[in-house]
């Protein structure tokens, strides 16, 4: 900083010295907090351009996929900005005295907010070492499914079906239970608990929801659709048709609802046939 002492008029160079926080013989000053305020984000705003840039310009003609691909540039960028700030504090004159006293002066008034943002980017570290949730999955955690859209070191992005983004603190991918619906996007497996009033033979039940399941579209031919009875009670029969879908992978929901509505039919028809034969 002393290379601009002779641009800056002397009274505002003497308000830029004054110190913040004493250190020994060395203290903080105002100057030295802009100074590293201005360089930090300059810092962070080309490391942003050009984690994109090597996402998309340079990882994106290999052969990794996106998950891998959004991964390395976001630790890369990581590495790029502790760096950086380093170099940023060597230029400033800050010692590590300073900063060890900025440090426990920080530490004393946020010490509670600070172990939640430290579990948050420890969770999010190992989301992206180990990469068992990335870009583009669809995942579930308790009874939000959504597409993850964004992984950064305190918490990530989830669209919803109904396209909405939620915001998720990565400790919670951490502490709680979450399925991976994209851990073979290929193919998906839809089970479909139904209940019926049959007083008719329970194979006859089977054998039509097992067909009337086949004949949908986007049910797979080539897997087996699989039709349990459950339990029963009377005439009551509660089942669970399970078929495979590669079409309907990421939109289950709504093969769910065209499935219900081919089983209703197909019901329907042999109940309306059973009082004629009888």
């Amino acid at each position: 900083m002393d290379d601009l002492r002779n641009f800056i008029p002397a009274p505002l160079w003497d308000v830029l010295n004054l110190p913040v926080l004493p250190s020994g013989g060395h203290g903080l000053t105002i100057g030295m907090i802009i100074h590293v305020s201005v360089l930090l984000a300059l810092l962070i705003f080309i490391t942003r351009r050009l984690k994109r840039w090597l996402i998309e310009r340079i990882l994106s003609k290999t052969s990794f996929e996106l998950g891998f691909r959004y991964s390395l540039g976001t630790i890369l960028s990581y590495v790029i900005v502790v760096l950086g700030l380093l170099i940023i504090l060597d230029t400033a004159g800050i010692n590590t005295t300073s900063i060890t006293v900025v440090a426990g002066a920080l530490g004393l008034g946020l010490s509670l907010s600070l172990q939640t943002i430290i579990a948050n980017c420890f969770a999010g570290l190992f989301i992206l070492l180990e990469r068992r949730i990335k870009v583009g999955d669809i995942i579930q955690i308790g009874d939000l499914v959504g597409r993850v859209t964004d992984v950064s070191l305190r918490a990530s992005s989830l669209i919803t079906n109904e396209n909405t983004m939620v915001i998720v603190p990565n400790s919670d991918f951490i502490s709680s239970r979450v399925i991976n619906l994209s851990y073979n996007q290929k193919v998906k497996r839809l089970s479909l608990p139904i209940t019926v009033d049959w007083p008719g033979d329970p194979d006859l039940l089977i054998q039509t929801l097992t067909n009337a399941a086949r004949q949908e579209a986007g049910v797979l031919k080539d897997e087996p659709v699989e039709v349990l009875l459950k339990s029963f009670n009377k005439n009551e029969r509660t089942l669970l048709v399970n078929v495979w879908t590669e079409e309907y992978a990421d939109k289950r929901e709504l093969l769910q609802s065209n499935l219900n509505r081919s089983l209703i039919k197909s019901l329907q028809g042999h109940l309306d046939k059973s009082p004629k034969d009888a």
